[in-house]
């Protein structure tokens, strides 16, 4: 039987990766991408109260706090991480020690040093980094 649109799957398994997702602005756009993929997001994170309100409005029932340590002693495998950049290095090191995978939408490193320390992080830890860089792809980057 040939699946239909609404059944067509991204990834051959049956396997769900359970998301959490820290700053609730731009990662509401990879939210949306979600549905179409084995993923379900079950924690938000953002200091912004509307942010957090929103986020609830499209994800009932997910776990969601202002609180960073809170959001990262939770249960779910992987973050997306899309707080501000230049926090990005210092925050994917604390979500890999919090035994999370981490997919980081924009530019990690600002400094040698930090990414040396994100580096010694994943080697250490054994979890999956992953750069999503968004920014290549801006209208003036692309000029």
């Amino acid at each position: 039987m040939a699946a239909t649109k609404r059944d067509a799957r991204v990834f051959d398994t049956d396997r769900r990766i359970r998301l959490g997702i820290w700053g609730l602005g731009r990662g509401m756009s990879f939210f949306r991408t979600c549905r179409f993929l084995n993923i379900d997001v079950v924690a938000g994170c953002d200091y912004n109260a509307h942010m957090r309100e929103n986020f609830l409005k499209a994800n009932p029932g997910a776990y969601v706090t202002a609180d960073e340590d809170a959001f990262l002693a939770q249960d779910f495998d992987a973050v997306l991480l899309a707080t501000y950049c230049l926090a990005h290095g210092p925050h994917a090191v604390k979500c890999l020690e919090a035994g999370k995978h981490v997919l980081s939408e924009v530019t990690s490193c600002y400094t040698m040093a930090e990414g040396v320390r994100l580096v010694e992080a994943v080697e250490r830890t054994g979890k999956v980094y992953q750069l999503a860089e968004n920014y290549p792809f801006s209208a003036a980057n692309m000029w």
